[in-house]
């Protein structure tokens, strides 16, 4: 995602598949099938042809990012345990 790229996640892992779906960066794979696989074949095209590396890279950044996401929560939950 943050290489500008759509992803591919399983459903019902975590809540990867609601936030793919909500943020539009990606496809959700529902049932290893044939016609699923050419349904999420379709749907990274479609987002490949359109706006997606900025799309893509704007929501990792966002939602992400080590610096402006994870090292804030992380030195939260270590200043909450001291």
């Amino acid at each position: 995602m943050a290489c500008g790229l759509p992803v591919i996640v399983n459903a019902g892992v975590g809540d990867s598949d609601a936030f793919v779906a909500a943020q539009n960066v990606g496809a959700v794979v529902k049932d290893f099938n044939e016609g699923d696989n050419e349904r999420t074949l379709a749907a990274i095209e479609t987002l490949l042809a359109g706006e997606i590396r900025q799309r893509s890279r704007t929501v990792a950044e966002t939602y992400f990012d080590v610096k402006s996401v994870g090292l804030e929560a992380l030195l939260a939950f270590i200043r909450e345990g001291s």
